[in-house]
């Protein structure tokens, strides 16, 4: 089959890690299936005395990623301002693409705004099933506005069929749709993230970390409440317990969970490695004693599932303080 996806995040310059579990699913695909991805770059009208390209396409085998730029207009302000933007570079970018990589036979899409609601004029327009995978967390998330709702509405009711990763998305995404008089029986089913075992997996040249070296692996954000984290690492200090424990990621709070971290005096114990490629991960993963995640929820937990395709042995289990 020809498979369009639709993400609302995927990797790029500056933001590699973004959405890359959308990459991984669609590297997968394209082992069977002719993939094209198509992800809008939303810029300001300021880029046109860059000389910024307007269309970038990159092949891979059976693995397309065509990268359309399009222009906030005036009026688009604030965050619904770039969902309008960005449906319009994917109205506009698929007519493009399907001159020279034809037209799909269905189309996925990723997150129901901004994803799901640009990829359903597409799949109306070529006639052909729309499939939403939804990632938020929590799916509220994406609910702040009327403009959002109206746009996940359209997306839940055109898709023939909606994937949530994880229970949580389902039972929220249900509760939704009663809510707004949408019937979703019939068309939903859970379907995790791919875990590429692949490439994350055990080493054996590893060396177990002694004393015990615990990782986390986030964007320091609320949601991730890695405040808590630390309190944990000041408890478990206070009962004399040697251990190490490394933060890889950046985000809105790193300052501020910095701070905390000299606060609760945690300076010999703790490290903020600040954010990390994927190789860096993995390698980090392969070594560690075990990683933990603090979050307040997730939909998945995409790292979790790595950590343990690299090594969530017994032997571990027993080297926990």
């Amino acid at each position: 089959m020809k498979v369009l996806v639709v993400p609302s995040w995927y990797p790029s310059i500056g933001s590699e890690l973004s959405g890359i579990f959308v990459q991984d699913q669609a590297e997968v695909l394209s082992a069977e299936h002719d993939v094209a991805v198509l992800y809008p770059t939303v810029e300001n009208w300021r880029v046109l005395f860059r000389g910024v390209s307007k269309w970038d396409v990159e092949s891979w085998d059976r693995l397309t990623v065509a990268r359309p730029t399009v222009l906030r207009r005036p009026r688009d302000n604030g965050q619904s301002g770039y969902h309008n933007a960005f449906v319009r570079g994917v109205r506009s970018g698929s007519r493009v693409l399907e001159r020279s990589w034809g037209r799909p036979d269905v189309v996925h899409a990723h997150v129901a705004v901004s994803g799901g609601w640009a990829a359903c004029a597409v799949a109306d327009r070529a006639a052909v099933p729309l499939v939403l995978t939804e990632h938020s967390s929590p799916f509220s998330a994406r609910l702040t506005t009327e403009s959002d709702r109206r746009g996940v509405d359209l997306a839940l009711n055109t898709a023939r069929l909606i994937l949530p990763v994880g229970e949580t998305p389902e039972a929220e995404i249900k509760e939704y749709a009663a809510s707004r008089g949408i019937d979703v029986l019939g068309r939903m089913q859970v379907l995790g993230n791919v875990v590429r075992t692949d490439y994350f997996g055990v080493s054996e040249s590893a060396v177990t970390a002694s004393p015990p070296l615990f990782l986390t692996v986030s964007v320091l954000s609320p949601q991730k409440d890695i405040a808590s984290l630390l309190r944990a690492a000041r408890l478990l200090l206070d009962r004399r317990r040697e251990f190490r424990l490394v933060i890889g990621g950046d985000g809105p709070l790193a300052g501020e969970l910095q701070g905390l971290c000299r606060e609760l005096g945690l300076g010999a114990v703790c490290e903020f490695a600040g954010q990390m490629s994927r190789e860096q991960v993995r390698l980090r993963l392969q070594s560690c004693t075990a990683l933990v995640s603090s979050s307040v929820h997730e939909s998945f937990g995409i790292a979790v599932a790595e950590a343990m395709a690299c090594g969530a042995r017994g032997s571990h289990a027993e080297r926990r303080p």
